[in-house]
């Protein structure tokens, strides 16, 4: 009896909820955040755990559950989730429950970090995990302030970012775009600074996709031949321009329809969407052999910083899709000066149907109006003489005559 009360008794001790961290690494990545921000951590257990729950305990006590989302970085595990953006200034703690099975017991460990929110001007993070598969890659940031933030990317050793910064608006998104200069590597960071925090995002080095020549893909696109519902009658089916920070430029895209489609949507797509906007509603549906125009507009009222913006303009439809290239060089303040005239004219967009001209009316001869003058007074006058002249009736002599003595 007693040899059962014992060993009832160590078997209750082992399965106590015991402190977590001889089994778990943690490591997050801030202590101290705005509301909306992204809470973002690394992990690993040294005992797999059968069931974890994470929850987050208010400074009221009360519990919040944020539904964090799991993925695996090399031999350790990442987790993120957003902080709603009703949370008050104050601490709070990250609670989290893992059940193990230990010398074949069951055991909950539980694991406590704490943070603190602080009302700062802060940003989401939309892309808290970039895995390299490709020569270029983005991260989507969302301002959360009310006013303007200038997003920074720090200078690294695997990426060159297209822009030096990027101005956010309140509660604007836009991509941070980069482009790969080295993918053989495991695991690193990247580091965006907003001039109120510095933000870490983990990013997987990995082997980029072959782009097979285009020999290759004529050869396969060839059997079964697809036949393009879609016809861009731009000149050269690439928009080109060259404009100064605060240019602005517009004209129309034309292309036709050689079917009838239906669900068409016109967008852009790449860096080209930081300076340029289609002037365009959802065109629906496209008639057979008819034209269509969709206005684009360069630079419209925004300041774009100098470089090298490129993408392309996509008609989208029920089955398939059609795009051309967009391509604006935007110039520096030292290029401004040495800015020569093209010899080609460059931005060639169908420009707006003119105004059929109106015919010219051919001037009169001033002779002529003299000439006519004249002899409208002669006339005038011959008919004025006539009407003056007394009138002499035919009987007079007679009636005369008659009272004569």
């Amino acid at each position: 009896m007693r040899i059962l009360i014992l060993v009832s008794l160590i078997l209750i001790l082992f399965s106590i909820n015991t402190y977590a961290g001889d089994h778990l690494n943690f490591e997050s990545y801030y202590k101290d955040l705005a509301p909306g921000e992204t809470y973002q951590a690394e992990y690993s257990f040294n005992i797999a755990p059968r069931i974890k729950n994470i929850y987050i305990i208010r400074p009221n006590n009360a519990t919040f559950t944020p539904g964090p989302i799991f993925s695996r970085l090399d031999n350790r595990e990442y987790l993120y989730f957003y902080i709603p953006t009703d949370f008050v200034k104050g601490d709070y703690r990250l609670i989290i429950k893992s059940q193990h099975i230990i010398n074949g017991i069951l055991k909950e460990l539980i694991y406590e970090e704490n943070f603190t929110i602080s009302e700062y001007p802060g940003l989401r993070i939309k892309t808290p995990l970039v895995r390299i598969e490709d020569k270029e890659f983005k991260v989507t940031v969302n301002n959360l302030a009310n006013q303007i933030i200038n997003v920074k990317p720090l200078k690294n050793n695997f990426s060159i970012a297209f822009r030096d910064y990027l101005e956010l608006r309140y509660f604007e998104e836009k991509d941070l775009i980069y482009k790969v200069i080295k993918s053989d590597f495991d695991l690193d960071y990247l580091f965006i600074d907003s001039g109120f925090k510095l933000y870490k995002i983990p990013i997987k080095g990995g082997k980029i996709k072959e782009i097979k020549p285009k020999e290759e893909i004529k050869h396969i696109i060839e059997e079964p031949e697809i036949k393009p519902l879609i016809k861009f009658l731009t000149k050269g089916e690439m928009i080109n321009a060259t404009i100064k920070s605060i240019e602005s430029k517009s004209g129309f895209v034309k292309f036709e329809a050689l079917d009838n489609i239906s669900d068409v949507e016109v967008v852009l797509s790449g860096g080209i969407k930081e300076i340029a906007n289609l002037n365009v509603s959802n065109i629906g549906k496209l008639e057979k052999n008819q034209e269509y125009y969709v206005n684009v507009e360069i630079n419209k009222e925004r300041d774009a910083f100098p470089g090298y913006y490129e993408g392309f303009l996509n008609i989208l439809y029920k089955g398939g899709s059609a795009n051309m290239g967009v391509y604006v060089n935007v110039l520096g303040e030292a290029e401004k000066e040495a800015e020569k005239k093209p010899e080609v004219e460059e931005l060639p967009i169908v420009p707006p149907i003119k105004p059929e001209e109106k015919k010219k009316v051919k001037p009169i001869d001033v002779r002529y109006l003299i000439v006519a003058f004249l002899i409208l007074g002669i006339i005038v006058y011959i008919f004025y003489s006539i009407g003056k002249r007394p009138y002499k009736p035919k009987t007079m002599k007679e009636v005369y005559g008659k009272y004569k003595k």
